[in-house]
């Protein structure tokens, strides 16, 4: 609360009041004069090159196990896919059990083709003549 009011106040000083504000910069200016940033684990050492060689975000990300949506979408999609060929080769459904199978993956690489992030990586539909073909591409 103290602190907004002291932003506002110090806002309510700027002679024209489009000077840009950096509320959280200065809340961390702050926290550092204060010695709030001192005892941190490899303070003054120098960065490891694993970190300056690779995109930092990313390989948090990786660390921490996340994996984009539309990649689990497509994981999911090839799961899918593999069981639906299965179930073709080894005669275990009907043609229409498959065709309904196929519409569903179809439906799921619709959504996966919207989260992708370039084109490049979207996927055609699958129809039911190459399914083994089509599952090749999405190994």
């Amino acid at each position: 609360m103290a602190l907004s009011k002291e932003y506002n106040e110090k806002l309510a000083d700027e002679k024209e009041g489009l000077t840009y504000r950096d509320p959280i910069g200065e809340l961390i200016r702050e926290h550092e004069k204060k010695g709030g940033f001192d005892n941190l684990q490899g303070r003054g050492e120098p960065l490891s090159k694993e970190y300056l060689q690779n995109d930092t975000f990313d390989t948090l990300l990786k660390r921490n196990g996340f994996v984009p949506s539309w990649v689990r979408l497509q994981r999911e999609i090839r799961e899918e896919l593999e069981k639906v060929l299965n179930q073709q080769l080894y005669k275990k459904a009907s043609e229409h059990r498959i065709k309904k199978e196929i519409s569903k993956i179809n439906k799921k690489i619709r959504r996966y083709n919207q989260l992708c992030p370039t084109p490049g990586l979207q996927r055609c539909l699958i129809e039911i003549d190459s399914i083994q073909g089509q599952y090749e591409n999405w190994r």
